[in-house]
């Protein structure tokens, strides 16, 4: 696979995973009242799961479920900004933009395993003290 045909197809698939992402916080944020009840909370356990494993190599440890009241973007306010590979990794690096100005970097890292590509970590970035920090956020 070429480097163009490769970064055509990371950067989609990153905007996939941002609309599914959409879709996931909405979801959440629809059973949000009632993620106490175990039967819902399962359920929720389960959607995210299918969903982690639709973009990350089968039985990838994720952090735990993050659940709230709505969702924390939508896919309009994220933009992909720049691409990187090296060897068996690749970046697709994205920029949130809300109307007030607010950004937040984010890199959504790959790895190839045989022939596939699958996501590996998803990192938000913010700075404490101009020094910048990474959050692992899947």
């Amino acid at each position: 696979m070429s480097f163009n045909s490769l970064q055509n197809d990371l950067e989609q698939r990153v905007r996939e995973f941002i609309q599914d992402r959409f879709v996931w916080q909405t979801y959440v944020a629809e059973n949000f009242e009632q993620h106490t009840n175990p039967k819902v909370y399962a359920e929720l356990s389960k959607r995210y799961r299918i969903f982690i494993d639709k973009y990350c190599a089968t039985g990838k440890t994720h952090l735990n479920l993050t659940l709230g009241p709505q969702p924390d973007l939508t896919p309009d306010e994220e933009h992909i900004v720049k691409f990187e590979k090296a060897g068996d990794k690749a970046i697709v690096f994205t920029e949130v933009r809300k109307d007030d100005g607010w950004m937040q970097p984010h890199q959504y890292e790959f790895t190839r395993e045989n022939s596939r590509w699958v996501l590996d970590g998803v990192y938000y970035y913010y700075y404490h003290s101009d020094e910048p920090y990474r959050y692992a956020c899947l």
